[in-house]
């Protein structure tokens, strides 16, 4: 009997040490303040490129320490004009019509075209914008818009 309950608090004992020792882990993984190692979130995020319609962002768009890549592609069924593009996180707005003089830069209906906007970004950091595109369908004089967002390492 006696064998029996020294096994029992044996077993007790060490279930209380492993309840601490999960208690101490999971207050450090959501109190960075007191642990030595603080999770980079940008180790686990999924590179992606995202436009509304008609528009669709390739793949190989890239971000690099001077700025970032597009490559657009028009996958709706008419032509159009895209007039403006802006990138959250980034110096520069892409002001397609030279100030009013040109009606934008045509993307022919299934056609893609590759504009860089100016960033200052670390390399080897993750970058992450919001894009949003100004642009009319050709022969309308209604401006609409598209948005997205791109995550891309710098390179």
């Amino acid at each position: 009997m006696k064998k029996k309950a020294q096994g029992t608090k044996i077993v007790i004992v060490l279930l209380i040490i492993i309840a601490v020792a999960l208690i101490v882990i999971v207050i450090r993984q959501f109190n960075p303040s007191t642990s030595g190692n603080v999770i980079n979130e940008d180790a686990f995020a999924q590179e992606s490129c995202v436009l509304g319609e008609p528009f669709v962002c390739l793949d190989n768009s890239i971000a690099t320490s001077k700025g970032v890549l597009f490559f657009i592609s028009n996958s709706g069924n008419e032509d159009i004009f895209m007039q403006k593009m802006t990138l959250t996180n980034c110096l520069e707005v892409a002001d397609l019509t030279n100030n009013g003089k040109i009606p934008g830069i045509l993307i022919n209906s299934g056609s893609t075209t590759t504009l860089t906007l100016l960033c200052d970004n670390e390399l080897e950091k993750l970058f992450r914008g919001n894009i949003e595109i100004t642009y009319e369908v050709v022969g309308s004089s209604t401006k609409s818009k598209a948005t997205g967002s791109i995550v891309r390492t710098v390179l």
